[in-house]
């Protein structure tokens, strides 16, 4: 988490006593990130153990590189680091550049908004929009038009990569309780924007839901 404790988020889990994790990089207030691991022991019993806090910055070449491609269904899109690490099929791997894309693409689309706002288009007016499509409320007032247009563009441009990165976690298999908390944390951040959800993307992850609440409770039935 970065200053809200409440807001913290599983990255990773681990039998190993040594595993790399791939930190989100911080918000607009921030780029400390706090860190805390949970030791478990054999007998069941938990240790919570502080790690030093430290700054992470966001590679935004490649974040803009992924976006770009996936936008213009690139043939080189596999060359992404991005995409490689997404397709190793890791949970841990998988979860963490879900999570941090995902905080990413957060933050970008309530700067969006504040920004086609300010350029003179009222809150009410801005509509969620399909891929490929724009709509508008009739209303008495002069609209920047340009600044609409963007706004769209970028919303559709997110929302498509909404779109291309939850398959990632729907293929994932389901193995334990950890499974399920990270898979669930990374579905949280990546739905966080509902404007930039597609109707694919809202079947997709209603699914994989129902599929982490049907393991949850077989696992607690065992």
């Amino acid at each position: 988490w970065t200053t809200d404790i409440s807001q913290r988020t599983i990255i990773a889990f681990s039998p190993e006593d040594n595993f790399q994790v791939r930190l989100p990089a911080g918000d607009n207030e921030t780029s400390l990130l706090n860190l805390v691991v949970y030791v478990r022991d054999l007998a069941g019993s938990v240790t919570q153990v502080n790690i030093s806090s430290v700054n992470i910055i966001a590679d935004l070449a490649i974040i803009n590189d992924l976006i770009d491609k996936i936008t213009n269904s690139s043939s080189t899109i596999t060359n992404n680091p991005i995409v490689r690490l997404l397709s190793s099929g890791n949970q841990n791997v998988v979860g963490q550049m879900i999570i941090s894309l995902s905080q990413e693409f957060n933050q970008m689309n309530s700067e969006n908004l504040d920004k086609a706002i300010s350029s003179g288009i009222p809150a009410a007016t801005i509509l969620v929009s399909s891929l490929g499509s724009s709509s508008l409320q009739q209303i008495s007032i002069p609209l920047n038009e340009s600044a609409l247009i963007n706004y769209n563009i970028q919303l559709n441009s997110l929302a498509n990569v909404r779109d291309y990165l939850v398959t990632f976690i729907t293929n994932l298999l389901i193995t334990t309780s950890n499974s399920i908390i990270l898979q669930s944390s990374s579905l949280v951040q990546l739905t966080q924007a509902t404007n930039q959800l597609t109707r694919n993307t809202l079947l997709l992850v209603s699914n994989r839901c129902y599929e982490l609440s049907a393991a949850l409770y077989a696992m607690f039935e065992k």
